[in-house]
Protein backbone atom coordinates (compact mmCIF):
# COMPACT_ATOMS: atom_id res chain seq x y z
CA UNK A 1 0.00 0.00 0.00
CA UNK A 2 2.21 2.79 1.25
CA UNK A 3 5.48 2.93 -0.76
CA UNK A 4 8.23 1.62 1.12
CA UNK A 5 10.52 3.78 2.70
CA UNK A 6 13.66 2.40 0.56
CA UNK A 7 15.08 4.79 -1.86
CA UNK A 8 13.26 5.12 -5.18
CA UNK A 9 15.95 6.43 -6.49
CA UNK A 10 18.71 2.78 -7.15
CA UNK A 11 19.42 1.51 -9.99
CA UNK A 12 17.10 -1.10 -10.88
CA UNK A 13 19.61 -3.20 -12.71
CA UNK A 14 22.21 -3.21 -9.62
CA UNK A 15 20.24 -6.97 -8.30
CA UNK A 16 19.55 -5.84 -4.38
CA UNK A 17 16.37 -5.69 -2.86
CA UNK A 18 16.17 -1.89 -3.32
CA UNK A 19 16.39 -2.18 -7.20
CA UNK A 20 13.78 -4.84 -6.90
CA UNK A 21 11.27 -2.63 -5.21
CA UNK A 22 12.25 0.42 -7.65
CA UNK A 23 11.38 -1.72 -10.57
CA UNK A 24 8.29 -3.17 -9.25
CA UNK A 25 7.09 0.09 -7.79
CA UNK A 26 8.59 3.21 -9.95
CA UNK A 27 9.14 1.94 -13.20
CA UNK A 28 7.01 1.28 -16.29
CA UNK A 29 8.40 -2.17 -16.53
CA UNK A 30 5.68 -3.36 -14.45
CA UNK A 31 3.54 -0.59 -13.67
CA UNK A 32 1.00 0.57 -16.21
CA UNK A 33 0.56 4.23 -16.18
CA UNK A 34 -0.35 5.98 -19.14
CA UNK A 35 -3.88 5.35 -20.28
CA UNK A 36 -2.71 3.86 -22.99
CA UNK A 37 -0.43 1.53 -21.36
CA UNK A 38 -3.58 0.50 -18.49
CA UNK A 39 -6.07 0.35 -21.87
CA UNK A 40 -3.66 -2.37 -22.81
CA UNK A 41 -3.46 -4.19 -20.13
CA UNK A 42 -7.32 -4.29 -19.65
CA UNK A 43 -7.70 -5.68 -23.01
CA UNK A 44 -5.56 -8.82 -22.06
CA UNK A 45 -7.16 -9.24 -18.68
CA UNK A 46 -9.16 -12.15 -20.21
CA UNK A 47 -6.11 -14.13 -21.37
CA UNK A 48 -4.26 -13.84 -18.12
CA UNK A 49 -4.79 -17.74 -17.41
CA UNK A 50 -2.71 -17.92 -20.80
CA UNK A 51 -0.20 -15.72 -19.85
CA UNK A 52 0.58 -17.06 -16.70
CA UNK A 53 0.95 -20.08 -17.84
CA UNK A 54 3.50 -19.15 -20.52
CA UNK A 55 5.32 -17.19 -17.59
CA UNK A 56 4.93 -20.57 -15.71
CA UNK A 57 6.75 -22.66 -18.06
CA UNK A 58 9.30 -20.16 -18.51
CA UNK A 59 10.92 -19.82 -15.29
CA UNK A 60 10.33 -23.47 -14.96
CA UNK A 61 7.95 -24.10 -12.09
CA UNK A 62 5.60 -26.99 -13.03
CA UNK A 63 2.24 -26.65 -10.45
CA UNK A 64 3.26 -30.26 -9.91
CA UNK A 65 6.00 -28.52 -7.66
CA UNK A 66 3.90 -26.79 -5.73
CA UNK A 67 2.81 -27.97 -1.88
CA UNK A 68 -1.26 -27.97 -1.37
CA UNK A 69 -3.66 -25.14 -1.57
CA UNK A 70 -6.41 -23.01 -0.31
CA UNK A 71 -7.94 -20.94 -2.85
CA UNK A 72 -10.20 -17.90 -1.58
CA UNK A 73 -12.32 -15.36 -3.41
CA UNK A 74 -14.69 -12.59 -2.49
CA UNK A 75 -15.47 -9.07 -1.89
CA UNK A 76 -16.07 -8.75 2.11
CA UNK A 77 -13.09 -10.80 4.31
CA UNK A 78 -11.20 -13.12 1.63
CA UNK A 79 -8.26 -11.61 3.13
CA UNK A 80 -8.96 -12.27 6.83
CA UNK A 81 -10.17 -16.00 6.03
CA UNK A 82 -7.09 -16.50 4.75
CA UNK A 83 -5.40 -15.27 7.74
CA UNK A 84 -7.66 -17.37 9.92
CA UNK A 85 -6.82 -20.23 7.44
CA UNK A 86 -2.94 -19.39 7.84
CA UNK A 87 -3.65 -19.49 11.66
CA UNK A 88 -5.39 -22.86 11.95
CA UNK A 89 -2.80 -25.10 9.34
CA UNK A 90 0.50 -23.63 11.42
CA UNK A 91 -0.99 -23.99 15.20
CA UNK A 92 -3.31 -26.50 15.04
CA UNK A 93 -2.33 -29.20 12.48
CA UNK A 94 1.78 -27.57 12.46
CA UNK A 95 2.14 -27.30 8.63
CA UNK A 96 4.31 -24.85 7.58
CA UNK A 97 2.39 -22.69 5.35
CA UNK A 98 2.78 -19.86 2.74
CA UNK A 99 0.23 -17.06 2.27
CA UNK A 100 0.24 -14.67 -0.40
CA UNK A 101 -2.38 -11.78 0.10
CA UNK A 102 -2.82 -8.11 -1.48
CA UNK A 103 -2.34 -5.51 -1.03
CA UNK A 104 0.14 -4.32 1.76
CA UNK A 105 -0.12 -1.64 3.71
CA UNK A 106 3.35 -0.25 4.96
CA UNK A 107 5.97 -2.92 3.11
CA UNK A 108 5.73 -5.23 -0.05
CA UNK A 109 6.89 -8.24 1.48
CA UNK A 110 3.79 -8.38 3.17
CA UNK A 111 2.17 -9.90 0.96
CA UNK A 112 4.52 -12.85 0.91
CA UNK A 113 4.60 -14.86 3.96
CA UNK A 114 6.20 -17.72 6.05
CA UNK A 115 4.31 -19.10 8.98
CA UNK A 116 2.75 -15.82 9.12
CA UNK A 117 6.02 -13.21 8.57
CA UNK A 118 6.98 -11.06 6.03
CA UNK A 119 9.66 -12.76 4.00
CA UNK A 120 13.07 -11.40 4.43
CA UNK A 121 14.00 -8.10 2.12
CA UNK A 122 17.05 -10.33 0.77
CA UNK A 123 14.74 -13.35 -0.03
CA UNK A 124 12.62 -10.82 -2.10
CA UNK A 125 15.46 -9.20 -3.82
CA UNK A 126 17.19 -13.27 -4.88
CA UNK A 127 13.36 -13.74 -6.20
CA UNK A 128 12.71 -10.30 -8.19
CA UNK A 129 15.84 -11.20 -9.93
CA UNK A 130 16.03 -14.69 -10.32
CA UNK A 131 12.58 -14.93 -12.34
CA UNK A 132 13.01 -11.58 -14.05
CA UNK A 133 16.47 -12.98 -15.23
CA UNK A 134 14.62 -16.62 -16.67
CA UNK A 135 11.54 -14.47 -18.04
CA UNK A 136 13.92 -12.65 -19.96
CA UNK A 137 16.30 -15.66 -20.83
CA UNK A 138 13.35 -17.65 -21.86
CA UNK A 139 11.03 -15.07 -24.07
CA UNK A 140 11.31 -17.11 -26.80
CA UNK A 141 10.49 -20.34 -25.87
CA UNK A 142 6.76 -19.71 -26.58
CA UNK A 143 5.64 -17.49 -29.58
CA UNK A 144 3.17 -14.78 -28.84
CA UNK A 145 3.96 -11.42 -29.58
CA UNK A 146 2.00 -9.45 -27.84
CA UNK A 147 2.86 -11.26 -24.92
CA UNK A 148 4.87 -8.42 -22.78
CA UNK A 149 8.90 -10.43 -21.78
CA UNK A 150 7.82 -9.04 -17.87
CA UNK A 151 4.40 -8.91 -16.22
CA UNK A 152 2.66 -6.64 -14.65
CA UNK A 153 2.99 -5.75 -11.23
CA UNK A 154 0.35 -7.94 -9.59
CA UNK A 155 1.30 -10.91 -12.20
CA UNK A 156 4.66 -10.47 -11.20
CA UNK A 157 4.17 -11.00 -7.86
CA UNK A 158 1.94 -13.82 -8.00
CA UNK A 159 4.91 -15.53 -9.95
CA UNK A 160 7.51 -14.51 -7.43
CA UNK A 161 5.47 -15.87 -4.29
CA UNK A 162 4.84 -19.01 -6.19
CA UNK A 163 8.28 -19.17 -6.91
CA UNK A 164 9.16 -18.31 -3.30
CA UNK A 165 7.00 -21.02 -1.70
CA UNK A 166 8.34 -23.67 -4.06
CA UNK A 167 11.83 -23.16 -3.05
CA UNK A 168 12.04 -22.05 0.16
CA UNK A 169 13.96 -24.03 2.31
CA UNK A 170 14.12 -24.13 6.42
CA UNK A 171 11.33 -24.72 6.73
CA UNK A 172 10.01 -26.16 3.13
CA UNK A 173 6.32 -25.08 2.96
CA UNK A 174 3.31 -27.88 3.39
CA UNK A 175 1.00 -25.47 2.43
CA UNK A 176 -0.08 -22.28 0.04
CA UNK A 177 -2.83 -19.88 1.08
CA UNK A 178 -3.73 -17.90 -2.03
CA UNK A 179 -5.72 -14.86 -1.93
CA UNK A 180 -7.23 -13.70 -5.46
CA UNK A 181 -6.55 -10.24 -6.59
CA UNK A 182 -9.85 -9.33 -8.50
CA UNK A 183 -12.28 -11.55 -9.54
CA UNK A 184 -11.30 -15.28 -10.06
CA UNK A 185 -12.05 -16.19 -13.20
CA UNK A 186 -9.17 -14.18 -14.81
CA UNK A 187 -7.14 -13.35 -11.84
CA UNK A 188 -3.43 -14.17 -11.91
CA UNK A 189 -3.87 -16.69 -8.92
CA UNK A 190 -6.17 -18.91 -11.08
CA UNK A 191 -3.86 -20.76 -13.23
CA UNK A 192 -3.64 -24.08 -10.82
CA UNK A 193 -6.40 -27.18 -11.93
CA UNK A 194 -8.21 -29.41 -9.74
CA UNK A 195 -7.35 -31.96 -11.63
CA UNK A 196 -7.67 -35.49 -9.50
CA UNK A 197 -4.83 -37.17 -11.38
CA UNK A 198 -2.54 -34.44 -10.23
CA UNK A 199 -4.07 -31.72 -7.98
CA UNK A 200 -6.27 -33.62 -5.32
CA UNK A 201 -4.63 -31.19 -2.42
CA UNK A 202 -6.29 -28.45 -3.68
CA UNK A 203 -9.83 -26.63 -2.18
CA UNK A 204 -11.38 -23.06 -3.32
CA UNK A 205 -13.41 -20.72 -0.74
CA UNK A 206 -16.11 -18.07 -1.71
CA UNK A 207 -16.63 -15.45 1.37
CA UNK A 208 -19.38 -13.08 1.06
CA UNK A 209 -20.27 -10.80 -1.96
CA UNK A 210 -20.82 -7.60 -2.48
CA UNK A 211 -20.89 -4.88 -5.71
CA UNK A 212 -17.22 -4.13 -5.72
CA UNK A 213 -15.15 -3.76 -9.14
CA UNK A 214 -18.34 -3.34 -11.52
CA UNK A 215 -16.68 -1.58 -14.29
CA UNK A 216 -14.57 -4.82 -14.67
CA UNK A 217 -16.31 -8.02 -12.98
CA UNK A 218 -19.90 -6.60 -13.67
CA UNK A 219 -22.90 -4.30 -12.46
CA UNK A 220 -25.20 -7.21 -10.26
CA UNK A 221 -24.02 -10.00 -7.80
CA UNK A 222 -24.87 -12.57 -10.04
CA UNK A 223 -22.28 -11.25 -12.88
CA UNK A 224 -19.60 -10.55 -10.04
CA UNK A 225 -20.70 -14.14 -8.70
CA UNK A 226 -19.82 -15.77 -12.23
CA UNK A 227 -16.31 -14.20 -12.23
CA UNK A 228 -15.59 -15.59 -8.48
CA UNK A 229 -16.80 -19.04 -9.20
CA UNK A 230 -14.09 -19.04 -11.95
CA UNK A 231 -12.10 -20.15 -9.47
CA UNK A 232 -13.62 -23.96 -9.20
CA UNK A 233 -11.39 -25.35 -11.63
CA UNK A 234 -12.26 -26.81 -15.46
CA UNK A 235 -11.42 -30.00 -15.50
CA UNK A 236 -9.87 -30.50 -18.88
CA UNK A 237 -11.19 -33.68 -20.89
CA UNK A 238 -13.62 -36.22 -20.26
CA UNK A 239 -10.91 -39.49 -18.62
CA UNK A 240 -10.17 -36.43 -15.89
CA UNK A 241 -13.86 -35.62 -15.65
CA UNK A 242 -14.66 -39.37 -15.08
CA UNK A 243 -12.30 -39.29 -12.88
CA UNK A 244 -13.44 -36.34 -10.70
CA UNK A 245 -16.58 -38.12 -10.25
CA UNK A 246 -15.18 -41.16 -8.88
CA UNK A 247 -16.02 -41.64 -4.96
CA UNK A 248 -12.69 -41.79 -3.93
CA UNK A 249 -11.77 -38.74 -6.06
CA UNK A 250 -14.83 -36.36 -4.87
CA UNK A 251 -13.89 -35.26 -1.84
CA UNK A 252 -15.22 -31.87 -0.57
CA UNK A 253 -13.49 -29.02 -2.15
CA UNK A 254 -15.44 -25.97 -2.83
CA UNK A 255 -16.95 -23.66 -0.14
CA UNK A 256 -19.38 -20.56 -0.13
CA UNK A 257 -20.72 -18.80 3.07
CA UNK A 258 -24.47 -19.46 3.29
CA UNK A 259 -25.11 -15.55 4.06
CA UNK A 260 -24.71 -15.08 0.22
CA UNK A 261 -27.76 -14.10 -1.68
CA UNK A 262 -29.96 -16.70 -2.91
CA UNK A 263 -28.82 -15.46 -6.70
CA UNK A 264 -25.09 -15.88 -5.59
CA UNK A 265 -25.20 -18.90 -4.26
CA UNK A 266 -27.38 -20.20 -7.96
CA UNK A 267 -24.70 -18.97 -9.52
CA UNK A 268 -21.58 -20.35 -7.45
CA UNK A 269 -23.37 -23.88 -7.51
CA UNK A 270 -23.28 -23.95 -11.35
CA UNK A 271 -20.08 -22.86 -11.65
CA UNK A 272 -19.12 -25.40 -9.36
CA UNK A 273 -21.28 -28.59 -11.09
CA UNK A 274 -20.19 -26.91 -14.30
CA UNK A 275 -16.61 -26.27 -14.15
CA UNK A 276 -15.09 -28.01 -10.71
CA UNK A 277 -17.37 -31.15 -11.26
CA UNK A 278 -18.32 -31.33 -7.70
CA UNK A 279 -21.23 -30.60 -5.12
CA UNK A 280 -21.30 -26.66 -3.53
CA UNK A 281 -20.80 -26.89 0.05
CA UNK A 282 -22.40 -23.94 2.27
CA UNK A 283 -20.84 -23.10 5.43
CA UNK A 284 -21.76 -20.46 7.78
CA UNK A 285 -24.87 -20.05 10.22
CA UNK A 286 -25.36 -23.64 8.86
CA UNK A 287 -22.54 -25.42 10.08
CA UNK A 288 -21.72 -23.76 13.66
CA UNK A 289 -18.12 -24.95 13.76
CA UNK A 290 -17.42 -22.04 16.14
CA UNK A 291 -19.37 -21.21 19.36
CA UNK A 292 -20.80 -18.36 20.06
CA UNK A 293 -18.35 -17.34 22.63
CA UNK A 294 -15.33 -18.23 21.02
CA UNK A 295 -12.23 -15.54 20.63
CA UNK A 296 -10.95 -14.38 17.53
CA UNK A 297 -8.31 -12.48 16.88
CA UNK A 298 -9.65 -10.42 14.23
CA UNK A 299 -12.02 -8.20 15.97
CA UNK A 300 -15.51 -8.01 14.25
CA UNK A 301 -18.69 -10.00 14.89
CA UNK A 302 -18.09 -10.68 10.85
CA UNK A 303 -15.40 -12.66 11.39
CA UNK A 304 -17.06 -15.57 12.90
CA UNK A 305 -18.72 -16.41 9.46
CA UNK A 306 -15.03 -16.26 8.20
CA UNK A 307 -14.26 -18.43 10.76
CA UNK A 308 -16.45 -21.04 9.69
CA UNK A 309 -14.91 -21.25 6.01
CA UNK A 310 -11.68 -21.14 6.91
CA UNK A 311 -12.63 -24.45 9.23
CA UNK A 312 -14.05 -26.23 6.69
CA UNK A 313 -11.07 -25.47 3.97
CA UNK A 314 -8.27 -26.50 6.56
CA UNK A 315 -10.22 -29.56 7.54
CA UNK A 316 -10.73 -30.53 3.45
CA UNK A 317 -6.69 -29.86 2.74
CA UNK A 318 -5.78 -31.72 5.14
CA UNK A 319 -8.29 -34.62 4.05
CA UNK A 320 -7.28 -33.97 0.70
CA UNK A 321 -3.82 -34.53 1.30
CA UNK A 322 -1.18 -37.72 1.54
CA UNK A 323 0.97 -36.30 3.74
CA UNK A 324 -1.02 -36.21 6.72
CA UNK A 325 -3.40 -38.20 8.00
CA UNK A 326 -6.88 -36.68 8.29
CA UNK A 327 -7.77 -34.65 11.75
CA UNK A 328 -10.88 -33.60 12.48
CA UNK A 329 -12.04 -31.49 15.58
CA UNK A 330 -14.60 -33.83 16.91
CA UNK A 331 -13.29 -34.12 20.28
CA UNK A 332 -13.10 -31.41 22.93
CA UNK A 333 -9.07 -31.31 22.57
CA UNK A 334 -9.00 -30.75 19.22
CA UNK A 335 -11.57 -28.35 18.98
CA UNK A 336 -10.17 -26.40 21.61
CA UNK A 337 -6.90 -26.63 19.74
CA UNK A 338 -8.62 -24.91 16.50
CA UNK A 339 -10.69 -22.63 18.79
CA UNK A 340 -7.07 -21.17 19.54
CA UNK A 341 -5.84 -21.06 16.74
CA UNK A 342 -8.38 -18.50 15.96
CA UNK A 343 -7.93 -16.44 19.08
CA UNK A 344 -4.22 -15.99 17.94
CA UNK A 345 -4.66 -14.81 14.69
CA UNK A 346 -3.99 -11.53 13.35
CA UNK A 347 -4.60 -9.38 10.38
CA UNK A 348 -3.11 -6.20 10.20
CA UNK A 349 -5.23 -3.21 8.50
CA UNK A 350 -8.27 -5.10 9.28
CA UNK A 351 -10.27 -3.73 12.48
CA UNK A 352 -6.71 -3.06 13.79
CA UNK A 353 -5.66 -1.19 17.08
CA UNK A 354 -2.58 0.74 17.48
CA UNK A 355 -1.67 3.01 20.09
CA UNK A 356 0.00 6.01 18.43
CA UNK A 357 2.60 6.06 21.45
CA UNK A 358 3.06 3.93 24.33
CA UNK A 359 2.07 6.43 26.84
CA UNK A 360 -0.39 7.45 24.37
CA UNK A 361 -4.40 8.04 24.86
CA UNK A 362 -4.80 8.45 21.32
CA UNK A 363 -5.90 5.32 20.13
CA UNK A 364 -6.23 3.99 15.95
CA UNK A 365 -8.78 2.29 14.89
CA UNK A 366 -7.74 1.00 11.40
CA UNK A 367 -9.99 -0.76 9.43
CA UNK A 368 -9.47 -1.10 5.57
CA UNK A 369 -13.16 -1.11 5.02
CA UNK A 370 -14.48 -0.07 0.93
CA UNK A 371 -17.69 -1.19 0.19
CA UNK A 372 -20.93 -0.38 1.97
CA UNK A 373 -21.47 -3.79 3.41
CA UNK A 374 -17.33 -3.99 4.90
CA UNK A 375 -17.58 -0.36 6.17
CA UNK A 376 -20.57 -0.99 7.89
CA UNK A 377 -19.11 -3.98 9.58
CA UNK A 378 -16.03 -1.82 10.44
CA UNK A 379 -17.89 1.47 11.77
CA UNK A 380 -20.27 -1.39 13.58
CA UNK A 381 -16.97 -2.68 15.44
CA UNK A 382 -15.56 1.09 16.28
CA UNK A 383 -18.72 2.45 17.75
CA UNK A 384 -18.62 -1.00 19.61
CA UNK A 385 -15.07 -0.62 21.16
CA UNK A 386 -15.30 2.81 21.91
CA UNK A 387 -18.62 2.61 24.06
CA UNK A 388 -16.89 0.52 26.13
CA UNK A 389 -14.50 3.26 27.08
CA UNK A 390 -14.72 3.98 30.71
CA UNK A 391 -14.77 7.54 30.45
CA UNK A 392 -15.77 9.91 27.84
CA UNK A 393 -13.37 10.38 24.70
CA UNK A 394 -13.53 12.29 21.70
CA UNK A 395 -13.83 11.00 18.44
CA UNK A 396 -11.75 11.75 14.84
CA UNK A 397 -11.98 10.34 11.41
CA UNK A 398 -9.61 10.06 9.16
CA UNK A 399 -10.89 9.00 5.65
CA UNK A 400 -9.50 8.52 1.84
CA UNK A 401 -11.69 6.00 -0.68
CA UNK A 402 -10.88 5.25 -4.16
CA UNK A 403 -12.43 7.95 -6.39
CA UNK A 404 -13.76 4.65 -8.11
CA UNK A 405 -16.39 3.70 -5.82
CA UNK A 406 -19.20 5.77 -4.84
CA UNK A 407 -18.06 8.12 -1.84
CA UNK A 408 -21.67 8.98 -0.91
CA UNK A 409 -23.09 5.41 -0.06
CA UNK A 410 -19.75 4.79 2.00
CA UNK A 411 -20.14 8.58 3.62
CA UNK A 412 -23.26 8.24 4.53
CA UNK A 413 -22.80 5.04 6.63
CA UNK A 414 -20.50 7.06 8.89
CA UNK A 415 -22.83 9.51 9.71
CA UNK A 416 -25.48 7.37 10.59
CA UNK A 417 -25.91 5.07 13.86
CA UNK A 418 -24.71 1.59 13.84
CA UNK A 419 -26.59 -1.57 13.11
CA UNK A 420 -26.81 -1.98 16.96
CA UNK A 421 -28.50 1.56 17.47
CA UNK A 422 -25.32 3.61 18.38
CA UNK A 423 -24.26 7.18 17.60
CA UNK A 424 -20.95 8.05 16.93
CA UNK A 425 -20.47 11.53 16.13
CA UNK A 426 -17.35 12.67 15.11
CA UNK A 427 -15.98 15.90 16.15
CA UNK A 428 -13.09 16.47 13.34
CA UNK A 429 -12.99 14.71 10.17
CA UNK A 430 -10.13 15.01 8.18
CA UNK A 431 -9.88 14.11 4.24
CA UNK A 432 -5.92 12.54 3.60
CA UNK A 433 -4.48 11.85 0.90
CA UNK A 434 -2.88 8.18 0.84
CA UNK A 435 1.05 7.89 0.15
CA UNK A 436 0.21 5.70 -2.34
CA UNK A 437 -2.88 4.51 -4.68
CA UNK A 438 -3.23 2.08 -7.93
CA UNK A 439 -2.93 4.16 -11.05
CA UNK A 440 -6.48 4.34 -12.51
CA UNK A 441 -7.70 5.38 -15.79
CA UNK A 442 -11.20 6.08 -14.06
CA UNK A 443 -12.19 9.95 -14.39
CA UNK A 444 -13.20 11.23 -11.09
CA UNK A 445 -16.67 12.51 -10.56
CA UNK A 446 -16.76 16.13 -9.12
CA UNK A 447 -19.16 16.68 -5.74
CA UNK A 448 -21.93 18.34 -7.71
CA UNK A 449 -22.90 15.63 -9.74
CA UNK A 450 -22.44 12.84 -6.92
CA UNK A 451 -25.01 14.83 -4.59
CA UNK A 452 -27.42 14.84 -7.69
CA UNK A 453 -27.09 11.52 -8.03
CA UNK A 454 -28.06 10.86 -5.15
CA UNK A 455 -31.18 13.38 -4.43
CA UNK A 456 -28.87 15.50 -2.10
CA UNK A 457 -29.87 19.28 -2.31
CA UNK A 458 -26.65 21.53 -3.17
CA UNK A 459 -25.56 23.97 -0.98
CA UNK A 460 -23.25 26.18 -3.41
CA UNK A 461 -20.50 27.29 -0.65
CA UNK A 462 -19.84 24.10 -0.04
CA UNK A 463 -19.49 22.69 -3.46
CA UNK A 464 -15.16 23.03 -4.49
CA UNK A 465 -14.25 25.52 -7.16
CA UNK A 466 -15.39 25.24 -10.16
CA UNK A 467 -12.70 24.20 -13.14
CA UNK A 468 -14.33 25.08 -16.08
CA UNK A 469 -12.86 25.51 -19.58
CA UNK A 470 -14.28 28.96 -19.42
CA UNK A 471 -12.11 30.07 -16.60
CA UNK A 472 -8.91 31.90 -16.91
CA UNK A 473 -5.69 29.59 -16.78
CA UNK A 474 -4.39 31.90 -13.62
CA UNK A 475 -7.27 31.94 -11.37
CA UNK A 476 -8.30 28.14 -11.90
CA UNK A 477 -8.30 26.48 -8.06
CA UNK A 478 -7.07 22.34 -8.18
CA UNK A 479 -10.21 20.65 -6.88
CA UNK A 480 -8.72 17.56 -5.03
CA UNK A 481 -10.46 14.61 -4.97
CA UNK A 482 -10.55 15.31 -0.91
CA UNK A 483 -12.22 18.56 -1.32
CA UNK A 484 -14.86 16.48 -3.06
CA UNK A 485 -14.87 14.11 -0.10
CA UNK A 486 -15.26 17.34 2.19
CA UNK A 487 -18.19 19.06 -0.19
CA UNK A 488 -20.11 15.71 0.57
CA UNK A 489 -19.47 15.16 3.79
CA UNK A 490 -21.02 18.64 4.67
CA UNK A 491 -23.85 17.99 2.40
CA UNK A 492 -24.60 14.76 4.11
CA UNK A 493 -24.51 16.20 7.64
CA UNK A 494 -26.89 18.97 6.14
CA UNK A 495 -29.43 16.72 4.72
CA UNK A 496 -29.10 14.29 8.05
CA UNK A 497 -29.09 16.93 10.71
CA UNK A 498 -26.35 15.95 12.14
CA UNK A 499 -24.01 18.26 14.20
CA UNK A 500 -21.44 19.90 12.00
CA UNK A 501 -18.07 18.61 12.22
CA UNK A 502 -14.69 20.37 12.10
CA UNK A 503 -13.02 19.15 8.54
CA UNK A 504 -9.71 19.34 7.39
CA UNK A 505 -8.36 18.59 3.59
CA UNK A 506 -5.58 18.25 1.72
CA UNK A 507 -3.04 16.76 4.00
CA UNK A 508 -1.18 13.76 4.45
CA UNK A 509 -2.19 11.29 6.90
CA UNK A 510 1.28 12.29 9.05
CA UNK A 511 0.44 15.61 8.57
CA UNK A 512 -3.38 14.76 10.11
CA UNK A 513 -1.71 12.50 12.80
CA UNK A 514 0.28 15.58 14.22
CA UNK A 515 -2.91 17.82 14.19
CA UNK A 516 -4.48 15.21 16.58
CA UNK A 517 -1.60 14.60 18.65
CA UNK A 518 -1.28 18.43 19.16
CA UNK A 519 -4.96 18.66 19.87
CA UNK A 520 -4.60 16.00 22.06
CA UNK A 521 -2.32 17.92 24.02
CA UNK A 522 -3.31 21.32 24.06
CA UNK A 523 -7.12 20.08 25.17
CA UNK A 524 -5.69 17.40 27.32
CA UNK A 525 -8.08 15.37 26.30
CA UNK A 526 -8.32 12.30 28.61
CA UNK A 527 -9.39 9.40 25.66
CA UNK A 528 -9.06 9.93 21.55
CA UNK A 529 -10.57 7.49 19.19
CA UNK A 530 -9.53 7.89 15.91
CA UNK A 531 -11.03 5.81 12.68
CA UNK A 532 -8.78 5.38 9.77
CA UNK A 533 -10.78 3.88 7.03
CA UNK A 534 -12.26 3.87 3.35
CA UNK A 535 -9.66 2.02 1.97
CA UNK A 536 -6.33 -0.13 2.73
CA UNK A 537 -4.01 2.54 1.26
CA UNK A 538 -5.30 5.15 3.77
CA UNK A 539 -4.30 2.62 6.80
CA UNK A 540 -1.55 1.65 5.24
CA UNK A 541 -0.01 5.03 5.36
CA UNK A 542 -0.99 5.41 9.00
CA UNK A 543 0.82 2.67 9.68
CA UNK A 544 3.95 4.30 7.71
CA UNK A 545 3.22 7.02 9.55
CA UNK A 546 3.99 5.93 13.13
CA UNK A 547 6.61 3.54 12.24
CA UNK A 548 4.52 0.09 12.30
CA UNK A 549 6.65 -2.62 10.89
CA UNK A 550 6.91 -6.95 11.60
CA UNK A 551 9.43 -9.24 12.25
CA UNK A 552 10.56 -10.94 9.17
CA UNK A 553 10.18 -14.97 8.33
CA UNK A 554 13.11 -17.32 9.09
CA UNK A 555 14.81 -19.31 5.94
CA UNK A 556 15.50 -18.64 2.71
CA UNK A 557 15.81 -20.42 -0.88
CA UNK A 558 17.85 -22.37 -2.43
CA UNK A 559 18.77 -20.44 -6.09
Amino acid sequence: MAANNESKNGDDDDHTYEGALNALLHSPLHQARTKEALAKAAERRTKTIHDMRIYMRRIGLPASSLPAIVHVTGTKGKGSTCCLCESILRRHYGWNTGLFTSPHLVDIRERIRVNGLPIPKTVFGQVYWRVRTLLESNCNQDQDPDLPVLPGYFRMLTLMALFTFAQYQQPTLDVIILEVGMGGRYDATNIIDMTPLERNNIVCGVTLLDLDHTRVLGDTLEKIAWEKGGIFKTIKDEQQSANCNDSKNNKKKLFAIDTNTPGVIAVLEKCAKEEGRQTLLLVGNCTKAVPSDAVIGLPGDHQRINAELAIALCQAVVSSSQQTPTTTIDDDNKRMSVLDALAQARWPGRCQTVEMTKSSSIHLRLDGSHTPISLQAGYDWFTSVTQQQQQPCKRILIFNCSHERNPVDLLQLLLRPSTRGVSCGFERVFFCRSDFARPSAVSKKNARDLLEDHGIPLHEEWLPPNNSSDEEESTKVVTTWQMTLESIWKHLEKSQESQPSETAVNLTVAEGLDRIRSMAESEASASVEVLVAGSLYIVGSALNAIEWSEEEAPGGIAL
